[in-house]
């Protein structure tokens, strides 16, 4: 899985949670730039899409590495007298290919099959196929996901009721997504169950520790969550990375504590 050695799920739901300045939108640049490949499409929602720096350099880096990608400044615009919701719209597409998908995996497991009966065939091929299938491994060497969607300080947005079925589907579409935001109260609890990964950064009160620690429903004792947090956080940019479903802890990406 490409960037496994940060997110070794690869279609994980990942939240970034901190005060504006702290270092969200570089950590999300690391997360396109470490696990998006030619064949992953990047979609960005953000308000300050056109003049945020960080975000100017996603879009540069994915036209520099012939990544797809589309930028929008909202969840929803208008469209005539009514309001369209485009992630709505997204995932009509999505869900379609996702069928279609389906429809030819069945197809292939058949042939595969089929193919069981000739393998000598196979095995006898020659040296030109040989190489032909060694050329297709090396291309495929890491899976990345078909899509990266990042929504960054959407605020009010983020309590869409289609961004918690998004989040539930992630998988289905065969995507990983990011969701940063100042605030944990700015998801739904719907949303924040659907989470695989959150990293919280410098300066989140005690408090907010304290709903993150309940709302990801964490074994780990909230004493301990708060120490490992405040030993992560003691740098600028730093963050505290916990992996939800593990239950593993790291300080930043780099360094994963014993618990």
């Amino acid at each position: 899985i490409k960037g496994a050695s940060i997110f070794p799920e690869l279609y994980a739901n990942i939240f970034l949670c901190a005060k504006k300045k702290s270092g969200k939108t570089i950590a999300a640049t690391k997360i396109i730039k470490d696990c998006a490949s030619k064949q992953t499409k990047v979609i960005v929602f953000c308000s300050t899409l056109d003049k945020d720096e960080n975000h100017l350099k996603i879009k540069k880096y994915c036209k520099l590495h012939k990544i797809p990608y589309e930028g929008y400044n909202s969840m929803f615009c208008e469209n005539g007298n009514q309001k369209m919701n485009i992630l709505q719209e997204l995932m009509n597409g999505l869900e379609a290919d996702a069928h279609v998908d389906s429809d030819e995996d069945e197809e292939e497991k058949e042939k595969m099959d089929r193919c069981q009966k000739k393998l000598m065939t196979v095995f006898n091929s020659d040296s030109d196929d040989d190489d032909d299938d060694d050329k297709r491994r090396k291309r495929n060497k890491f899976q990345s996901p078909e899509y990266i969607f990042f929504f960054d300080d959407l605020s009010n947005e983020l309590k869409s009721p289609t961004l918690v079925s998004f989040l539930k589907k992630n998988r289905h579409y065969k995507c990983k997504v990011i969701v940063s935001s100042q605030y944990i109260h700015d998801l739904l609890p719907a949303s924040l169950k659907q989470m695989d990964y959150c990293l919280t950064f410098k300066g989140m009160p005690e408090a907010k520790l304290q709903k993150i620690h309940s709302d990801f429903d964490l074994a780990l004792d909230i004493e301990s969550l708060i120490n490992l947090y405040d030993y992560s956080t003691k740098e600028k940019y730093s963050f505290l990375y916990m992996d939800i479903r593990e239950e593993k802890y790291r300080r930043n990406f780099d360094f994963q504590f014993e618990v």
